[in-house]
């Protein structure tokens, strides 16, 4: 156990080295995708022509950061063993709907298990096969075991009942409303609690008045509340490095530039790889701010 102890105890030192290699992947696929955006003059994703294909560039780049996160957060506990389950790990947190914080959770994980496989005595037959065959292949399997069926499960039957929850609420208190969907937004940095409440909020707006021809007032008003939550935290991220450059290392003062770009066209993503470093820290404080800010721009736009 002393070991596993020695090995969390540098776990901000795992995190920061699982960001370090995941900005690239922020600033290129962020700024791509917000690029197409912009040179569109639409509020939407283009997905068609040139604009299209750039978009999908962005957006391949911006899928791969959960994935690489988790897979050198785990090369830093472990050395190379650890990237196979961390990037597979990080991967399925991404499509399960996880999101960073199911990245993180991937990445620590593969590491204890490539640190406890790596303990296994051998043969010396056996000794050259292990770092190539027998700890990917076994490391994986558990991993990505726990991914799927540990948190995948819980994971979907969560989002149903938040979903029947928000359902149940109803559009009659728009304050309140706006104050929970806005706490959801920025509760999991991109994973299943945010997912539900920009859909639940999607799916009001997409209800269309015959008498109008336009969604309602009141589910403009919902989305209105999201969409400022949306792009509130990688502006936020982005400013905080300019004001206090001295709190943040050069890495996270570049990511806090192209997250200032990628939160001018509603892309949260921007700033999850500060939040990544201090989760304990930063998700506190997006819950309380973007709850306040839900249902002030509600005020505004009433």
């Amino acid at each position: 156990m002393s070991g596993l102890k020695d090995l969390l105890k540098d776990t901000r030192t795992h995190l920061m080295t699982g960001v370090s290699y995941m900005i690239p992947f922020v600033v290129a696929g962020g700024i791509l995708l917000a690029l197409s955006v912009l040179l569109s003059g639409k509020s939407a994703v283009p997905s068609t022509g040139m604009l299209g294909d750039l978009s999908q560039i962005g957006t391949t780049g911006l899928g791969l950061m959960v994935p690489i996160l988790s897979g050198y957060i785990a090369y830093s506990m472990v050395d190379r063993p650890g990237l196979a389950p961390g990037v597979i790990g990080g991967l399925l947190s991404a499509n399960i709907g996880a999101g960073f914080i199911g990245g993180i959770l991937s990445g620590l994980l593969a590491g204890i298990v490539v640190f406890y496989l790596k303990k296994i005595k051998v043969t010396k037959n056996l000794q050259s096969i292990m770092p190539i065959l027998v700890i990917p292949l076994l490391s994986t399997l558990v991993v990505g075991g726990i991914m799927v069926w540990g948190i995948g499960k819980p994971i979907a039957g969560l989002m149903s009942v938040l979903t029947k929850w928000l359902s149940g609420l109803g559009t009659g208190n728009t304050i309140v409303l706006g104050l929970i969907l806005g706490a959801m937004i920025g509760s999991d940095m991109g994973g299943p609690v945010n997912k539900v409440a920009f859909s639940f909020g999607s799916a009001l707006v997409g209800t269309i008045d015959k008498a109008t021809g336009l969604p309602s007032h009141t589910a403009m008003l919902i989305m209105a509340g999201i969409g400022v939550a949306i792009c509130v935290p990688p502006l936020a991220m982005g400013l905080a490095t300019l004001i206090a450059p001295k709190k943040f290392t050069p890495e996270e003062k570049d990511s806090g530039k192209a997250a200032l770009v990628m939160g001018m066209v509603g892309i949260t993503e921007g700033g999850d790889s500060i939040c990544s470093i201090r989760p304990l820290r930063t998700i506190p404080l997006r819950v309380d701010t973007l709850n306040n800010k839900s249902v002030i721009s509600r005020g505004c736009f009433e």
